[in-house]
This record gives C-alpha cells, sequence and structure tokens, in this order.
C-alpha cells in the first residue's frame, strides 16, 4: 500500500508574544513555517519485454532411419525465455490503495502552531494528526483516486510567521487550509480572502470569526469559555474567578466571553489574576485566587507543568471548589495526573466514532504518538475538506468555497454536533463572530489513561 510521503521544514520568524489566546497557543493552527514536498505514489516498474523471444529447441534434423533409441530430451535448469504470447500481458502495479497516479494531487495545507521555542511549547502531536489525516485518506484512495499532497506550516507565535505561512500555501496553489485557529494570525485571513482560499478549522482567533473564508467545526474560543461558565454555574459556583496566563491585550478574549457565560448563568465573577508566561511557581498566586468567598475557579495557563502545579497547590490550600480548565496544552501524561474533580473543557470529544477513528489512525500509520482531543481537531477539519472535495467533479477552491457555502449538516463523525454553515448563532453573530455556527463543546474528566475519553457534548448556545 502507498502512502503519501512528506517532508516538514520549518522557518521561523521573531517570536513575540502577541496572540489571542493565551494558552490557545497550544490549542491552535496556522502560520510560519514548513512545508513538505511532493511525491507520486510509488508504481511497480513494468516488466522488461524482449524483442524477439527466442525458441526453446533447435531445428530438428532430417530424420534418419536408426535402430537405435531415441535419446531422452534434455532437461535445462535455465528458467525460459518470454515468449510472444508473455509479452501480450498488462503489467502489474503494486498496490497503491486506489490512487491513480496520473491525477494531479490536490494541494491542502495544514497551518498551526505545535513549535513555539520562545515559551517552551511544543505539542507536535497537532503535526501528527494532521499528517496521519492524510496517510489513512490516500491509503483509502484518496479523493476520486487523487492522492492529497499535504503542505504543513508552524506559527511560533508571531503576526509575521502567520502571513509568511500564508502567502507560501497561496503561492504553492493549495486548494483548502485546515487551521488557521493560532492566537496570533496576523493578516493571514485576508491574504486568503484575497486569494479566495476557505478555511476550515477551530475559530480560536478574533480574525477569522466573521471571514467570508472560513468554516468553523468548532465553537472556538467564544463557545470554549461561555460554555465553562456555564459548567461551572452548573455545578453550583456562585461566585468565579479566572486565573489566566497574561499575554498582553489578546488575553481579553476569553475573559471577555466567560463574562457573557457567567451573566447567562447569574453567576458573579470577581477580578481575574493575571500569571506571567514563565512562572511554574503556582503558591504565591493561589492566595488571592482563592480570595473573596470565591467558590469555583476556570484557569488556563501555559504549560502543562503550571497547570498541574496550579492545581495542586489550591487544593492543597484547602480549596474544595470546581475546578476547570482547557485542554489545549495538556498531554496524556499530564491528564494522568490532574485530579479528577477537575473539569476539562474540548472543543471535540473523542468519546465518538470519529474520534475512535482518529486514534485507531493515529496507532497505525504513527505508531507511539500522543493524540489528544485538541489534535484532533486538525484530523477533523482535513477530513471534511475530503469529504466536500469527493463531491466535486472539479476540485477548486471557489467551487469548495461554494459547496460549504450552502451546505447545513456537514458530517463531523459525532466529534461535535454537525454543523449548519448557513445558520450563525445570534449570541455571537451580535460580537462579529457571524462565522461560528457550532453549539456544543465537550467536557471531560481527567483519568489515569490520559486521554479524556469521557468527554460529552454540552450545549453552549441552544437553537
Amino acid at each position: 500500500m502507498s502512502r503519501l510521503t512528506r517532508s516538514t521544514h520549518v522557518r521561523r520568524r521573531s517570536a513575540m508574544l502577541g496572540r489571542w489566546l493565551a494558552l490557545m497557543l497550544a490549542l491552535t493552527l496556522v502560520a510560519a513555517s514548513c512545508g513538505n514536498d511532493d511525491d507520486d505514489p510509488v508504481v511497480a516498474d513494468e516488466p522488461v519485454a524482449t524483442s524477439e523471444p527466442a525458441t526453446s529447441d533447435p531445428a530438428e534434423p532430417e530424420p534418419e532411419v536408426s535402430d537405435e533409441p531415441e535419446p531422452e530430451p534434455e532437461v535445462s535448469d535455465e528458467p525460459a525465455e518470454p515468449t510472444a504470447s508473455d509479452e501480450q500481458e498488462e503489467p502489474v502495479e503494486e498496490d497503491s490503495g486506489g490512487i491513480d497516479p496520473s491525477l494531479d494531487p490536490i494541494k491542502i495545507a495544514f497551518i498551526s502552531n505545535w513549535d513555539i521555542p520562545s515559551l517552551g511549547i511544543s505539542t507536535v502531536e497537532k503535526l501528527v494528526a494532521a499528517e496521519v489525516a492524510v496517510e489513512a485518506i490516500n491509503a483509502r484512495g484518496g479523493i476520486n483516486g487523487a492522492a492529497i499532497d499535504l503542505f504543513t506550516c508552524n506559527v511560533p507565535n508571531d503576526a509575521a510567521s502567520a502571513d509568511a505561512c500564508a502567502r507560501d500555501a497561496v503561492d504553492r496553489g493549495v486548494v483548502a487550509i485546515a487551521g488557521m485557529s493560532t492566537p496570533t494570525n496576523g493578516n493571514a485571513m485576508a491574504i486568503f480572502e484575497e486569494a479566495g482560499i476557505p478555511v476550515v478549522g477551530a475559530a480560536l482567533e478574533p480574525s477569522v470569526w466573521g471571514s467570508p473564508v472560513e468554516f468553523s467545526i468548532t465553537q472556538g474560543t467564544p463557545g470554549l469559555f461561555v460554555g465553562q461558565a456555564i459548567q461551572l454555574a452548573n455545578l453550583g459556583v456562585t461566585t468565579a474567578r479566572f486565573v489566566i496566563t497574561d499575554f498582553g491585550p489578546t488575553t481579553a478574549g476569553p475573559l471577555l466571553f466567560f463574562g457573557i457565560g457567567a451573566g447567562q448563568m447569574g453567576m458573579s465573577v470577581v477580578e481575574e489574576i493575571y500569571v506571567p508566561p514563565d512562572q511554574v511557581d503556582m503558591a504565591p498566586i493561589v492566595q488571592s485566587a482563592i480570595a473573596d468567598d470565591v467558590d469555583g475557579i476556570i484557569y488556563l495557563l501555559a504549560a502543562p507543568p503550571a497547570i498541574l502545579g496550579f492545581e495542586r497547590a489550591v487544593r492543597q490550600a484547602g480549596f474544595e471548589g470546581p475546578l476547570i480548565t482547557s485542554d489545549g496544552p495538556l498531554d496524556p501524561p499530564t491528564v494522568a495526573q490532574m485530579s479528577q474533580d477537575t473539569r476539562v473543557a474540548s472543543l471535540v470529544t473523542l468519546n465518538s466514532p470519529g474520534g475512535e477513528r482518529y486514534l485507531a489512525e493515529v496507532a497505525e500509520f504513527s505508531p507511539g504518538s500522543i493524540a489528544t482531543p485538541f489534535s484532533g481537531i486538525g484530523w477533523l477539519a482535513i477530513n471534511v475538506i475530503a469529504d466536500f472535495a469527493s463531491e466535486l467533479d472539479e476540485v477548486t477552491s471557489e467551487n469548495l468555497i461554494e459547496a460549504m457555502s450552502v451546505a447545513t449538516d456537514v458530517d463531523l463523525y459525532g466529534m461535535v454536533f454537525n454543523a449548519d454553515f448557513t445558520s450563525p448563532i445570534p449570541p455571537l453573530a451580535a460580537q462579529g463572530a457571524d462565522r461560528i455556527v457550532q453549539r456544543a463543546i465537550a467536557v471531560a474528566t481527567p483519568n489515569e489513561d490520559g486521554l479524556l475519553l469521557d468527554g460529552e457534548l454540552v450545549v453552549v448556545f441552544p437553537d
């Protein structure tokens, strides 16, 4: 079975902290450096035909009359040379999974931020998820026989890198983008709008929320934080506090939408606490966090050590109220160490047919790699693009946008509710997020396997 191979090269630009969602950087998808070369499926060499097949027996002499018995024919150990009939057989190709090498590959880009050296963050599982999705699709025959050629590009959390990734994708002739959901998108969405290239992603950054080429398959930042407020209120919390890594102005988004959710539920929110990005020791933060009669806390921190440190310090200080965080920066080893009293909010759930397929494909095509709900968003986005492309006579960006724009029941494999791309959510549209159509998030409980396999979908915005 032939698999599309790819090489990824990373180019980094200056890394500056200006992103839309602090921690969502471990959560996201978009722009700054790396790609993969086109490789055609492998076809076996055609057999070489001989132009003049040799006969196996010499010409017979004139028969002579003899009393001697005829000698037994000699048996040769040499293989018989091909005959004319052999030359007429069709060449046999290796199994290429149904890929037709005569078809041009379909180019798709995955843009995310799986490597952020300036913050010491690496979530390579997001890249693995995208690559695995492509390998599995190609192994099943690609898109109507055409292989997917995946271009990948990492954004180390700065706008210049995002812009560079976007221009590189356009120059390579991709027909769609999976991702563009990093906290720092720069002008990337404007570049895609000008080029007319659709983006299927998680909607984590404001520039995508109202873009005409954005087709969001998850709730993104708005629903993620409205949903966490709803969860705390449903757990009986009356006064909540938000503890958040300080990434400057971009931290305003999570705070805004958490406040909307709290107001919707009649829950009070006391003053938020900002944590320096490089702070791991959470003990100095905890006393302020649990003050003011707070009985529930949401925390959004930059890296797993800070997340574990905060959770442990809070419990050691005697705080017994509900804790809730997001899964973006979490990996299975970290989740396995978290308290089962903590709730983890995700944009998709692995407790679904799609989640099971994603885990199986990672195990098959990248054994030993990590798989998380958040990294599964990239896997899902590529499969959604492939599903739409398979219904087209000609796969172009224009045709994809036309098909997606009228789609009312987009299959998201149970990882989240099916999407209606024609139906924005009024409360979010009022905030300029009229391209977000998903109404649910997932909420899971940490367990020893670290995979958050029990995630249940929770409606954030009812119909």
